[in-house]
Parts: C-alpha cells; structure tokens; sequence
C-alpha cells in the first residue's frame, strides 16, 4: 500500500543509490546527454567494403515525409542507371507523392463513413481523424501512390514552405473534413453520400493545389546522359513518365519484416491506417539473417534499400550529432537502473513501433556477417555525419523493422 511510511522507505532507498555526479548530470544536461555511451563512440568505424555513391542528401525540415524522401533516394539510382544520367542532374517530386497521398486518405476516410455506417459518438472521434488526416506513411504507401498516379520531376511540382511545415494545413485540413463528415451523416442514402463524397474530393483537391501546388496532367522532360546525347520526352503523363524511366514494375519490390511472434516465409495483413480505400497492406516475415542477406545482395548489386525503425527510442533524434545508431548507445541501465526490452519482448507488447525511414548505402563485412551499416538519412548535411549514420548491427537486430526489397534479391 502506497503511504507515507512507504514513502520515507523509497526516500531512505533513495539516499543510499545516491550518485551526486550522475545526478547532477541528468538535472543539468539532461537524460540523453547523461546517457551518452562514449564507448560506443570510440569503438564505431565508419568504414565500409561495400558503399553505393553518394548521392543527394534531403533536409525533410518538418515535413514528417521521411517515407517518401527515403523512397525517392531509393528510386533514383535504379532510374539513373537506366537512363544513364548522373544523380545530380535528376530530382523527383516529393510533394507531388505527398499531394495525392493526402487526397487518397481523405477519400479513404469518406470512405469508411459510408460504407461502415460509423456512430458520430461511439466511433467518429479526434482520434480517428488523426488516424487518416497526417502526413505519415510507410514502404507500401509511397509504392501504391506512385503505381497510381506515376512521378514528376522537382521541377513540375516542387517543394514549399507548406510542404516543409504543414502544421497549419494539417489543423485547417482535418477541420474541414470534420464539416464534410457530419454534413455527410446527414444524408439519407449511400447514393447521396457518395455524391456528396466527390463534392469533397473536389474542393480537397483545389484547397490542396492552393496550398501545396497543382499536380501537372502533363509535361515534358529534356536530359542529357553521361554520353552526352540529348533525350526528350514530351507531352508525357506521369504515370507514362515512371514506366519510361523506372526499370521495373513497382510490385516486384516486396514489404519484408522479421517478426519472431509469427511464422516465418508467410505472408501476414500489416495493420496501419488506409491510405488508398480497400487497399490492404501485407508483409512477408524472414529470419532476420535471411533479410540481411537480400539487403547485401541489393546493394552488391549497385542498389539502396528502403528501410524504417523504431527511431526515436534510442538515438535521440535530431540531438545524435554523433551520427551513430548502436542500441547501447545511451547506457540507461547504469545510469537510470532502466533496462530498455529487446526486440521479441517489444514484439509482444506491440512497441516495437516504426517512427522513421532512412535507406540502407554500405555495409562493413567480416568473416561473412555483416558488422556495420552506411544509413542516408533526410535531416540534411548539417546533422548526424554529413546527412548519414553509422548503424552497428546490434540496432539493425533491435530497431530495425521493415524494408523493401526486389524480390529477385530474397528468392
């Protein structure tokens, strides 16, 4: 029972762990700093004996599009060897992926209150606008967006401040969806709402090419490659844009994790948000030896993988000016009697959540296992080492949780 003479026990317990050091360290500097593991530091290389080349770092300021500048970084070495053209002379279009991936939700979520025929109070709350009305997404959702509605270059539809803050869009944006669900509940029949439905969509749509630009239904596209001959696409779509110039269909590249709770070389339903109504999102499950072996080949074969983990945890974010991802990077246990669950403990409470996208460049191999791991990162050149990180295995095991990966590179 919690009383006062428990109290005084817990304050005599207190006193006799005393460490005015370390106390004085959490107070001053706070936990992350306190926690720092200077061993870990010491003891990181960052040396690789398989490296892609690099290529243009991302700042994603506070976008939260972490998913889709990873997916690009990921796409473009595949397009510039087709088209043999050096990274420098090709962008893609973020906000073009993010424009219609905000479109696709909103649609979603109308969606769901027509056809689920959902209670205003018992199921309609702030928190399932949350679920649809973000800027989050993962591997499947910048594949299925781009399978649709094709890329751009930078220049058709570039970044803006909006893209790069979307706070206050974001505010703005769930009230109106707010106003079309309860106008929307008012209706009668599914016939009337689905009409209403694309009233909505229509007026998303204008409010977003206001604030975030309008897509292009066509362009042109001029390039010169490394030999030196002019190419010209013109009056091209999007969609014909992405089969011109990506070498492969989208779905050959497959959503992996490694979940030890499941079994292994199955497929099993991944559980986020929908993002595209009806569109159920699977993963395969692999040992996560037989993961790392497709990831080498990928890259042996001259290719980045996407991936993303369980980020902010151990690494301290933006604050990792070191640049390094170790799962004992921050000594908790010492310093704050905290022992941080590893990975199967993670799985069963579901915890073991994805909360950021990098890609996978280098791996530093000895005796065959992989040791360390080369990560482009989207904060920019200024953070972490130069835009990357240093990921040492031990975090890969721990904090690593999904990937895309060509199939040909896991069969």
């Amino acid at each position: 029972m919690l009383n006062f003479d428990k109290i005084r026990t817990f304050h005599n317990h207190y006193k006799n762990t005393l460490d005015n050091e370390i106390i004085n360290k959490i107070r001053e500097k706070g936990i992350y700093p306190a926690c720092f593991n200077l061993d870990v530091i010491n003891n990181t290389k960052n040396t690789f004996n398989i490296e892609l080349p690099e290529t243009k770092i991302y700042n994603q300021g506070d976008s939260y599009l972490c998913w889709i500048y990873a997916f690009i970084s990921f796409m473009k070495p595949f397009i510039c060897k087709k088209l043999k053209i050096a990274d420098k002379n090709l962008d893609l279009s973020i906000n073009y992926i993010h424009f219609f991936d905000r479109l696709e939700k909103s649609n979603s979520l109308y969606e769901k209150i027509i056809h689920n025929s959902l209670k205003l109070k018992d199921e309609i709350n702030e928190s399932l606008l949350d679920t649809y009305i973000h800027t989050c997404g993962s591997f499947d959702n910048a594949k299925e967006i781009i399978q649709k509605y094709g890329i751009v270059p930078e220049t058709e539809m570039p970044m803006n401040i909006n893209t790069f803050e979307p706070s206050v869009f974001n505010k703005l944006f769930k009230e109106k969806v707010k106003t079309d669900i309860l106008e929307m509940l008012n209706l009668d029949t599914i016939k009337e709402k689905e009409h209403f439905k694309e009233k909505c969509l229509e007026e998303n749509y204008v409010l977003l090419s206001k604030v975030f630009g309008q897509p292009p239904i066509n362009f042109n596209f001029k390039y010169q490659n490394i030999d030196g001959n002019e190419i010209a696409l013109n009056d091209i779509t999007p969609k014909e844009f992405l089969k011109s110039v990506f070498p492969y269909d989208m779905s050959q590249f497959i959503f992996v994790m490694s979940d030890e709770t499941k079994a292994f070389y199955k497929k099993f339903p991944y559980y986020d948000f929908e993002q595209i109504y009806n569109h159920k999102h699977y993963f395969y499950n692999l040992p996560i030896n037989k993961i790392k072996d497709s990831i080498i080949k990928q890259l042996k074969a001259g290719f980045p993988v996407w991936f993303g983990c369980d980020f902010k945890a151990v690494c301290g974010s933006y604050t990792n000016k070191a640049g390094i991802l170790d799962s004992n990077l921050f000594d908790f246990k010492n310093t704050l009697d905290i022992q941080i669950l590893q990975k199967l403990e993670q799985q069963k409470f579901n915890s073991c959540n994805y909360d950021h996208a990098m890609v996978i460049v280098g791996v530093q191999i000895e005796n065959d296992k992989p040791i360390r791991w080369k990560v482009q990162n989207s904060f920019g050149k200024e953070h972490n080492q130069k835009g990357y990180f240093v990921m040492n295995d031990n975090y890969f095991d721990e904090y690593a949780i999904m990937f895309g990966i060509h199939n040909c590179f896991i069969l």
